[in-house]
């Protein structure tokens, strides 16, 4: 059976920050017929009424656990693909999401590119090596030993010890692709990886993929990716930079409707910075309980333990006082609205609103001045 062609392929984007046309149009693929929705209940609506080649989820829904609506969607359509997007890189998640179905994962922030790559992975549509062709895994130990030079088709059939009739058709039933093409997505597969794990040049990378001329090559490069080596880079470099927020809240307890509260906003924050910096912000919840010595702990742990220098929360004068010390100590930042005591002097401790005590002397102050002391 012939497979779909890319107009035929309809994808399905789950995900809150993605749901307006223009943000998806500007995620996808061209050539993919795309929706996208902001929320999981959405979703199940939309599957309920059209079938989808692809989902892209998001792994924070706010309605309900991706995973739910990932069994569900397996249920419903066991044909469809299943790609997980997080920013945050959770293994345990990862795992479980595997015995759900997921097909792929994609880190954020991520590429129009990247999508792309894993879309042709998911279609079949990049080379696959069969291990159990011995003749077609000779083919990319020829490869490696001339990655820097020209690739001879009599020396590679040498190597590989069959007829070229018989290479052809073998590495066509393996891989699904000629031998030119194979070779070139072998040569771009080398050339990402350069790219993304060493300094080298845009020319030292052409030259070590065996293209002489840099311009040329970053030209290939681009058709292939949609985006030049220099980009690439640069993408996949912000994916490995990340920026770490604590978010001391009270979330058990008398407090906890409103530490839920400030940790939604700290999400939502969290969001609007990454989409500014265009680089990866992690929010760390730290139940502080309304408890200032918990609150310390918890705070010095995600020091400690994840390396976190950047907070925000606090939503009561007596923690900020308990947690201000490890602040100071830590070398850390807190921006809070919480009230007043030992973080008046403190130099890593920022409030963005008035303390009460500040807020009735900037209010009544003049108001007594002006009625002469009354």
């Amino acid at each position: 059976m012939k497979p779909p062609s890319r107009l035929e392929r309809s994808v399905l984007v789950v995900d809150r920050k993605f749901c307006e046309l223009p943000a998806t149009q500007a995620l996808i693929p061209l050539g993919y017929r795309a929706s996208a929705v902001g929320s999981g209940r959405e979703a199940l609506e939309r599957l309920g009424r059209q079938t989808f080649w692809a989902l892209l989820v998001d792994c924070l829904l706010p309605d309900m656990d991706p995973l739910e609506l990932v069994r569900e969607t397996r249920r419903r359509h066991p044909e469809a693909r299943i790609i997980l997007s997080s920013q945050f890189g959770d293994f345990a998640l990862a795992g479980r999401a595997l015995e759900c179905g997921v097909d792929a994962f994609l880190r954020k922030p991520f590429t129009r590119a990247e999508v792309a790559h894993t879309f042709s992975w998911l279609a079949g549509e990049l080379p696959r090596c069969s291990l159990a062709d011995p003749a077609v895994a000779r083919i990319d130990d020829y490869l490696e030993s001339c990655a820097t030079g020209t690739v001879r088709q009599s020396e590679l059939l040498r190597a590989v010890g069959v007829s070229r009739s018989a290479l052809f058709r073998r590495l066509k039933r393996s891989t699904g692709h000629s031998l030119e093409s194979y070779i070139s997505a072998r040569r771009l597969e080398w050339a990402r990886h350069l790219i993304e794990h060493s300094d080298r040049s845009v020319g030292e990378v052409a030259a070590a993929v065996g293209i002489d001329d840099p311009n040329y090559f970053s030209r290939w490069f681009k058709r292939n990716t949609t985006v030049s080596p220099t980009d690439h880079r640069r993408a996949i470099r912000r994916q490995h930079e990340t920026i770490d927020v604590g978010v001391p809240v009270p979330l058990s307890g008398a407090y906890s409707d409103m530490g839920s509260h400030v940790l939604e906003g700290a999400r939502f924050a969290a969001e609007e910075m990454q989409h500014r910096l265009g680089t990866p912000v992690r929010v760390y919840p730290l139940d502080t309980a309304t408890d200032p010595a918990i609150a310390a702990q918890r705070i010095w742990q995600a020091v400690r333990d994840r390396g976190v220098r950047l907070f925000t929360g606090v939503v009561s004068s007596a923690v900020l006082s308990a947690v201000t010390p490890v602040i100071e100590a830590a070398e850390a930042v807190l921006v809070t609205s919480a009230g007043v005591g030992a973080a008046e002097n403190a130099h890593g401790v920022f409030r963005w609103a008035l303390p009460p005590s500040q807020a009735v002397r900037s209010s009544l102050g003049p108001l007594l001045e002006r009625e002469g002391g009354i």
